[in-house]
């Protein structure tokens, strides 16, 4: 819906981001963005969904189906609220809950800042991941599991997440 000087307001829209390899990496999607054509800023109040592309080194040799409810297996699953996009920083970001599922996690964390360009995601506070260990080299491995942190830094280029003040408990260890 254009409203005159370059802003819009797009409903049911899609951000496509893609990688340095010219394909389709990332999606943004939510039922409304305000977009300001000029600035290069897309802002959705309300709930956003989106799909990341995972590093290379986690994903699997199966191809990227989607299932039927239109979600890419292997990607990254993002919900979130209040997230603004701005285009010439390649930046992503939310003061609200982030809620994350990927590989039978599921996690959590209060804000988010997604860097396209450096292909790193800032999980700003209260980090929190529950799921199974599979495949740990330790006594841990198969077991359910919680990891906090009081904040994450993810970077998919180097396959490298950050931890500030790391805990995981499982068992009750």
């Amino acid at each position: 819906i254009p409203h005159g000087d370059g802003k819009y307001t797009l409903e049911d829209g899609m951000l496509l981001l893609y990688g340095a390899n010219g394909q389709p990496a990332d999606r943004i999607s939510g039922a409304q963005f305000e977009y300001d054509q000029k600035q290069g800023v897309a802002h959705a109040a309300g709930v956003v969904d989106m799909e990341i592309e995972p590093p290379a080194g986690l994903q699997g040799r199966e191809s990227r189906a989607q299932d039927p409810e239109g979600k890419s297996p292997q990607a990254i699953h993002v919900r979130t609220s209040g997230l603004t996009y701005v285009k010439k920083l390649g930046v992503a970001a939310t003061d609200q809950d982030v809620e994350i599922e990927y590989a039978g996690m599921h996690g959590h964390a209060k804000g988010a800042e997604f860097d396209t360009g450096q292909s790193v995601v800032h999980l700003l506070a209260d980090v929190r991941a529950e799921g199974m260990l599979r495949g740990a080299v330790n006594s841990l491995g198969g077991t359910p599991a919680t990891l906090t942190a009081t904040k994450a830094d993810l970077d998919r280029n180097e396959n490298v997440i950050e931890l500030t003040e790391p805990m995981i408990r499982s068992e009750g260890r």
